[in-house]
């Protein structure tokens, strides 16, 4: 007992003081909390026992080549890192925290679940590496025994302490430089006249060779997840990752130039473990490889749960898995939680099948934390003021990189990576998880829409390019729930969905107008509608209407239709007419709704196909664009949700049953042209010529009937153009749904259909 403490006290002495020379303070610095354990990620058993065997198959040349790729791909990653830690306050999670922090938490908890995985998996493989070489000198202990002491020894290590286990990672760290000391003091005459080996393979190509080294270069992220323990993250990540990626570059170009002068290619490519005999001292080598896979496990043992914890914390997964002890906030629930994933990944799972998704997973965060620099660097945000600045150019050429990588690595990889990525991201939206902490999609999505909006405004608008950009005016009650769904069902994301109000303006306190903005975007998000809300302050109901359709609208980016409600009551029509007549003068397209309001068929889905919702349109060839506008609200509301399997009915009124053959012999012809599915076309044949008697008769089975309106005339005043319309509303009383079309817009709609 005696002689393990007088061994065990200067042990602790040593490092004690050598850890606080380099770290004295509170939290870790740049060297123990970055530099150390990513180093230790990028040296491990490629540097042993794959740098030679690679090198002997492609040639130095391209392993040179090989090797200044990857560490260039992780040095741009490290240069765009550096200027988002700079610019940010980077808590615990590492590449989790700043993707969520930048792109959204629904994005950065995908990544952050794939990370987590990512992780526990590399625990799994590099216990695994460790146990296979430790079984050579321990052969009668069984390798799943060896496994699991590895991993409950290494998970002990980091429960009882972060320090220690950096600690730990010191003494790892130090093997692994007098092993690699051993290496460059060897030389050729040291390998046996008799060794040979059976590892030579034929045809090693260029990015089979890329996707084997590749994961060497790999192990930013341990530091980065270690940024939640770290006294100064900003100045700490970008100096210890950089540092990392350089010192990794230099060790293993000069090994790989090493090997290739001192042993023949014959060698290097029929021995994996070549280096073992090179080496000054072989049983270093064995102590590095060692100390390489331990220090990769232990690496990942203290990231993965610090990356769990930050996902945890914000909600993505259960709560108790946040939970923090001490002062250093220990994620040790987690801690157990990655040790349990790792114990089952370790006995139950081939987890070399799982090596191409991991080295994919690394890419994808590494892509990302490109990408957003990118974004930042170019958009250019007040908030954008990185003290270590990147040009946007090198974060674009690092996210590219690594997506070409990815896809020459293994493009079905890619494809599951990217994949889970989506499938994680559309569960995160629909549970609704929201971040507490500002991100850039807004100015992302701002820079995109004004970069469109400014190039639409050298283009002209035409048919083949018609979208609705509807603007429908509705109560600040939100009781015309009928015209509600009616616009959404015509719109269904097609074009820019707004709904407007008249607000009175004797009632214009802001806190009041707010309170109703705010009523209306609660009531459209609780029915999956998505639309822009505009209120706007009025005494007098139709100005106040006819000043939003005026106003209303961002650059080429303008309102093309109206819709709104048909009056209930006669008085006042002519007002609303004036209304309609300007709307038409302001090239605006206008639909009226007229709709009872006992029916369902606007917010009921149409799911049966034996009994569909009928659509009529009623074709009188007398106003050009009337027609056409109504079969293209007639076809989108037929491709919404609400109106699917939907028929539509197109009915007009002949002289003669001769009349109403040749229609019907035309009309195959024009349905090719239409190209509209469930259409069907029905002349009826009247000699008097009854129009609106025939509307009335024949629209009684009608969901909803189109019926377009005369065109004002040039010199009508308002008054003349209410009495039209006063006749037609009190000619088609009798049908219940009806929409009365007025085509405004200086578009020529048939083209829609040619």
């Amino acid at each position: 007992m005696f002689l393990i403490q007088s061994i065990k006290k200067p042990f602790n002495n040593f490092f004690s003081f050598f850890y606080k020379k380099l770290d004295n303070s509170q939290g870790l610095g740049s060297f123990t909390g970055v530099f150390m354990p990513s180093i230790l990620q990028m040296i491990g058993l490629i540097l042993f026992m794959r740098l030679g065997w690679i090198t002997g198959h492609i040639g130095i040349v391209k392993m040179l080549i090989i090797i200044s790729m990857c560490s260039a791909i992780l040095f741009l990653t490290s240069l765009s890192m550096t200027a988002i830690v700079t610019n940010m306050k980077v808590g615990g999670g590492g590449a989790y925290y700043i993707i969520s922090r930048s792109l959204g938490v629904q994005f950065g908890s995908a990544i952050g679940i794939l990370l987590c995985m990512a992780q526990t998996t590399s625990i799994a493989l590099s216990i695994s590496g460790f146990s296979v070489a430790l079984q050579m000198l321990l052969p009668n202990i069984p390798l799943l025994a060896l496994k699991a002491c590895t991993l409950v020894g290494l998970v002990v290590i980091s429960y009882i302490s972060t320090n220690l286990a950096l600690k730990a990672q010191l003494l790892i760290f130090i093997v692994l430089i007098l092993s690699g000391i051993s290496i460059f003091l060897g030389k050729g005459s040291f390998v046996p006249e008799n060794l040979s080996g059976a590892e030579a393979i034929g045809g090693l190509g260029f990015w089979a060779a890329f996707s084997l080294f590749f994961p060497a270069t790999s192990g930013i992220e341990s530091g980065m997840s270690m940024s939640g323990d770290l006294k100064n993250p900003s100045k700490s990540l970008p100096i210890g990752t950089i540092t990392a990626v350089i010192v990794a570059y230099l060790l293993y170009t000069a090994t790989a130039i090493f090997l290739n002068n001192a042993v023949s290619s014959s060698l290097l490519k029929n021995n994996t473990m070549i280096i073992y005999h090179v080496s000054r001292f072989g049983f270093l080598v064995i102590l590095g490889v060692w100390g390489a896979t331990l220090s990769s496990a232990l690496g990942s043992v203290l990231g993965a749960p610090r990356t769990l914890q930050a996902v945890a914390k914000d909600g993505i997964l259960p709560k108790f898995l946040s939970k923090g002890y001490g002062i250093t906030n220990q994620p040790r629930i987690a801690t157990i939680f990655i040790a349990c994933l790792a114990l089952l990944l370790i006995l139950q799972t081939n987890i070399n099948q799982l090596l191409p998704i991991l080295t994919m997973i690394c890419l994808m965060s590494y892509c990302l934390i490109n990408f957003v620099a990118f974004f930042e660097s170019l958009i250019q945000n007040p908030s954008w003021r990185p003290a270590y600045k990147t040009h946007w150019f090198f974060s674009l050429l690092g996210s590219g990189a690594c997506f070409i990588s990815m896809l020459m690595i293994n493009a079905g990889a890619t494809l599951i990576v990217i994949s889970l990525v989506v499938v994680l991201y559309l569960l995160s939206i629909r549970r609704k998880i929201q971040g507490n902490w500002d991100d850039i999609r807004y100015s992302m999505l701002s820079y995109v829409i004004r970069g469109a909006a400014t190039k639409l405004t050298s283009l002209e608008k035409n048919a083949k390019s018609w979208r609705p950009n509807i603007l429908a005016l509705v109560k600040p009650d939100l009781s015309q729930e009928n015209l509600i769904y009616f616009a959404h069902a015509v719109n269904m994301a097609k074009g820019f969905l707004t709904y407007g109000s008249i607000f009175s303006e004797k009632e214009k306190q802001y806190s009041l107008i707010n309170e109703v903005k705010q009523t209306f975007k609660e009531y459209f998000k609780t029915r999956d509608i998505s639309c822009f809300v505009h209120i706007n302050p009025y005494d007098h109901k139709y100005k106040g209407m006819l000043s939003i359709v005026k106003n209303y609208g961002l650059g080429p980016i303008r309102t093309n239709t109206i819709i709104v409600k048909q009056p209930t009551v006669m008085q006042g029509i002519e007002e609303f007419c004036e209304f309609i007549h300007e709307a038409y003068h302001l090239k605006k397209n206008v639909v009226i709704l007229k709709d009872s309001e006992n029916s369902s068929v606007f917010y009921k889905p149409g799911k049966d196909k034996s009994n569909p919702k009928k659509i009529y349109l009623w074709w009188r060839g007398q106003y050009e664009g009337n027609f056409e506008f109504s079969l293209s609200l007639a076809y989108l509301l037929q491709s919404s949700r609400i109106w699917v399997n939907s028929k539509i009915t197109i009915q007009t009124i002949v002289k003669s049953e001769e009349a109403r053959s040749r229609a019907l012999e035309f009309f195959p012809e024009y349905n090719k042209i239409l190209r509209l599915s469930n259409l069907s076309f029905n002349p009826l044949v009247d000699t008097d010529e009854d129009f609106y008697s025939n509307v009335v008769k024949y629209s009684s089975d009608s969901n909803i009937t189109f019926l377009g309106l005369r065109i004002p005339n040039e010199n009508e005043t308002s008054e003349e153009y209410a009495r039209y319309y006063r006749d037609v509303v009190i000619k088609t009383d009798k049908i219940d749904n009806i929409a009365y079309v007025l085509a405004g817009e200086k578009m020529d709609f048939s083209k829609i259909f040619q």
